[in-house]
């Protein structure tokens, strides 16, 4: 059965966007580490840029959590956005080193054999809910630097406060392609622990 082009169009378009929202995480780091430094932009985005792979990015804005310098709300803040960051980097990294199917419609993993990489593959749903969760943790990080920068965002705005940009942190899925709130899995597994006693 030949797949649709509207099919495989939107698989391309939410890869996209997906990687785009990715790329607003990155940046909203980076403007985090600009604030923390306190440097201008040229040397901040040099050094925060030299280090080609995310994880090295990470590791400086870690590093600089671990100074202290920043006021505790703040280190929290980006202690949990650093976790999730982490927790959703190996899905991005999918995305970037995947391969499309011949029709278009899912990305596989080269480094699988081909039966095991079919079954693995991220489809269309895998892709939208992944845009959507990084957005959301893109929204949050860019939220809490500006609330730190001191703008004061209407209370009635979803992330109006340093503790509502670390509640969406917290509760957004520990897998990137997940519906399921951190907070529901937590439960679920506090709930089979205590059922084991």
């Amino acid at each position: 059965m030949a797949t649709s082009p509207n099919t495989r169009d939107r698989t391309l378009l939410t890869y996209g966007k997906a990687l785009g929202k990715w790329a607003e995480i990155e940046k909203a780091l980076y403007d985090w580490f600009r604030y923390a430094t306190l440097l201008d932009d040229r040397p901040a985005r040099a050094i925060f840029y030299s280090a080609t792979a995310f994880r090295g990015r990470l590791d400086m804005l870690d590093a600089l959590v671990d100074l202290e310098q920043l006021e505790a709300a703040d280190i929290e803040f980006l202690e949990a956005a650093s976790k999730k960051c982490i927790q959703y980097s190996g899905f991005r990294n999918k995305l970037a080193h995947g391969a499309f199917s011949f029709d278009g419609t899912q990305i596989l993993q080269g480094k699988h054999p081909y039966k095991i990489a079919r079954e693995n593959a991220l489809a269309l749903d895998d892709l939208v809910i992944a845009a959507s969760n990084f957005e959301n943790l893109a929204d949050a990080i860019q939220a809490a630097l500006f609330i730190s920068q001191g703008a004061d965002p209407p209370e009635e705005e979803p992330l109006s406060s340093l503790e509502k940009c670390l509640a969406q942190v917290r509760t957004l899925p520990i897998e990137a392609n997940s519906r399921t709130p951190a907070q529901i899995i937590s439960k679920h597994k506090h709930l089979q622990r205590s059922s084991r006693r």
